[in-house]
């Protein structure tokens, strides 16, 4: 033995790989015989019944109509599951339904609380104004001041 062979080590000789499957192979050219022939798939159930809606959102195509706070089959399914889960509120509605309006409605949670947050700081924001329309002249206002008081000009 050489020095080169006992610095690696013994030569092992190579095994024979096995096979991965035990089932038989069919020819190569018969793989037309293989295909698997899939019927075509149902339609998604999405039914308008006769003049139903749902009493949130106003969608009228839906896989299943859900339970809603005015009894059963009130809510599409999207409302439904939000209802159920304590989280239906104004502002969300599917972006499928005839009603969304993309700058009052989301269908993401983290959405919808950020436009309530707005909503309420808009609505703080109007009581501030009113509680200090008297103190204060108001630009905005100046029109409405106007076309509302009556008219002093007669006497200057």
């Amino acid at each position: 033995m050489s020095s080169q062979e006992q610095q690696a080590g013994p030569t092992i000789p190579p095994v024979p790989a096995k096979a991965r499957s035990k089932r038989p192979r069919a020819a190569p050219g018969n793989w037309t015989s293989r295909l698997l022939v899939v019927a075509p798939k149902a339609k998604k159930k999405e039914v308008a019944e006769e003049g139903r809606k749902c009493l949130h959102c106003a969608t009228d195509k839906t896989p299943q109509w859900r339970t809603g706070p005015m009894g059963p089959k009130t809510l599409c399914n999207a409302c439904g599951v939000r209802y159920k889960s304590g989280r239906l509120v104004p502002e969300y509605r599917p972006a499928s339904s005839p009603t969304f309006v993309l700058s009052k409605h989301s269908n993401s949670h983290r959405k919808v609380l950020e436009l309530r947050r707005q909503k309420e700081m808009m609505q703080q924001q109007l009581v501030h104004n009113h509680h200090h329309q008297g103190v204060m002249f108001d630009a905005s206002k100046g029109d409405d001041y106007l076309i509302r008081q009556p008219d002093f000009r007669h006497m200057i």
